[in-house]
């Protein structure tokens, strides 16, 4: 299943689970950190900050708050 495929995506993805099992996935989107959730098989994606990515490499690091949401 494709969350996203418009540009340079999927980079330097993390990945956890919610507390009822859905995936949570943050990663690296041109010059975007973003994340998605799945709830019900549906995908949503959300920018969570913006990077300067001109010097190159990047990373994430994911972790979920208690009602499930990046922290």
């Amino acid at each position: 299943m494709t969350i996203e495929s418009a540009g340079l995506v999927g980079s330097f993805s993390s990945l956890a689970l919610d507390a009822q099992g859905n995936p949570v996935i943050a990663y690296c989107s041109n010059i975007a950190v973003r994340c998605a959730t799945r709830n019900g098989g549906v995908w949503a994606a959300e920018t969570v900050d913006t990077v300067n990515t001109s010097g190159g490499g990047g990373s994430t690091s994911l972790a979920l708050d208690v009602a499930g949401g990046p922290a």
